[in-house]
């Protein structure tokens, strides 16, 4: 797992790369979204490549729902926290979460969720519910069964290696969050599907999670596993930088086998990635830039198998980060919106 793959294996992956890619494309179907009041489809309606929402965009999606759309955008990632719906213990709101799930609707957009927020009495804003798995576990199933005919696929939340953990918690209480949210989510919906998920590339996180599921005699809960692969991303211009990024999958794999091996063909995704368009010194990044890496990463992450690659994110938003966005603030399309554009346009080929 530790061990590094070696430039010699540069000359192999160029070689099959396009190859892969022309099959891959070749088997792609565009599927369209069933309506908000229509039964649940068989299978979800949704391509290989989509975006992945700021918690400041999901507040005007009607500016970029219909862009994203119309650039051949199949899903997004995004939802309301814990608090939006339960802002005090037994009182639900649930209109913001409706229009958004409406609004992707008519956009013919599958949203795959994420499951996250501190519980409604705690004043930390994320933080694993560890003293309440009770409430959260209510919360989840509240959640799921309501919105189980358009929303089928749920990440436990957002990055609890990262930025996204105020309780400091650990891989142990992560894998008892996974566990409550798999058994709440399956209950209100048997078809749903669980994703963990980490910030940047770390397969040692994830393993120890799903080590800490087996030791507590709950193994293998969960259906997908999601990654931020950034700091990967941002060498692919580099002397041999496209290596990291193409033994993701293998690796993963590899974790699977050895500490989950009834899950060891679980679907990998890229729920964030991005090449953020910015300049300061000794670094500069252009909207050319951005657009040929957007068209980079989902190709080779397509190439090892990778079921979804969603870009962070649809549109700069008010208050955040800029630079991430297909769409500049203003709404003007930046070149790697034409790359989303025509990227998506393969899948009809």
């Amino acid at each position: 797992m530790n061990s590094q793959p070696t430039s010699s294996h540069r000359g192999p992956f160029r070689t099959l790369l396009p190859t892969v890619l022309a099959v891959a494309v070749g088997l792609l179907t565009i599927f369209s979204a069933p309506a908000w009041q229509e039964q649940r489809s068989q299978e979800p309606a949704a391509g290989p490549w989509g975006i992945s929402s700021s918690a400041g965009s999901t507040r005007n999606v009607s500016e970029w729902f219909p862009k994203m759309s119309a650039a051949g955008v199949t899903t997004v990632r995004l939802f309301p926290e814990w608090r939006d719906f339960e802002p005090t213990k037994g009182a639900w709101k649930w209109d913001r979460a409706d229009a958004l799930v409406e609004a992707a609707a008519k956009n013919r957009i599958e949203i795959n969720a994420i499951l996250m927020g501190s519980s409604p009495s705690d004043k930390k804003s994320h933080a694993f519910p560890m003293d309440d798995l009770e409430g959260w576990s209510n919360f989840v199933s509240t959640v799921v069964g309501r919105y189980k005919k358009r929303i089928h696929c749920w990440e436990v939340w957002n990055e609890g290696n990262g930025g996204f953990n105020d309780g400091k918690h650990t891989t142990t209480d992560y894998a008892k969050l996974a566990v409550a949210t798999y058994a709440a989510a399956k209950k209100a919906d048997p078809r749903a599907k669980i994703g963990l998920t980490v910030a940047s590339f770390d397969a040692p996180y994830l393993n120890q999670a799903i080590l800490a599921m087996a030791k507590e005699g709950t193994p293998n809960r969960f259906d997908y596993l999601c990654i931020h692969p950034y700091e990967i991303a941002d060498h692919l211009a580099e002397g041999d930088g496209e290596i990291p990024f193409l033994w993701m999958t293998r690796l993963l794999r590899d974790m699977l086998k050895a500490s989950a091996p009834e899950r060891a063909d679980a679907e990998i995704w890229i729920t964030e990635v991005a090449r953020r368009v910015e300049k300061r010194k000794g670094h500069v990044v252009s909207e050319p830039d951005a657009a040929k890496a957007l068209v980079k990463i989902y190709t080779m992450a397509m190439a090892q198998g990778i079921a979804r690659t969603q870009w962070f994110e649809a549109q700069d938003p008010v208050g955040e980060d800029q630079g991430f966005g297909l769409l500049a603030r203003n709404g003007t399309a930046r070149p790697s919106y034409r790359s989303e554009e025509h990227t998506s346009e393969l899948q009809t080929l």
